[in-house]
């Protein structure tokens, strides 16, 4: 089995196409300003981003923006669940 670091993560998800953004550590939501968000469903973040949200004093998660590269997710929720 392979067992990829932080930035072997980083790496990879880039390498694929996603543009990734920061999580607030242990959480599902973005460590970024709401209007910051949209600038990258247009570009992938950049090294000094990168450095500055993964490899600064904060722990943050990582996700990917839906948008960018034509990323889209369709979300199934069971039955029974509250609807939004």
């Amino acid at each position: 089995m392979i067992e990829l670091s932080l930035k072997g993560f980083i790496e990879l998800y880039l390498n694929w196409g996603l543009s990734i953004i920061p999580l607030k550590y242990q959480s599902k939501v973005p460590d970024l300003r709401p209007g910051e968000i949209v600038e990258y469903r247009k570009r992938q973040p950049n090294q000094s981003e990168i450095n500055k949200w993964w490899f600064g004093n904060t722990k943050h998660g990582i996700a990917a923006v839906l948008g960018y590269n034509n990323l889209f997710c369709i979300d199934f929720d069971e039955e029974d669940e509250e609807s939004w």
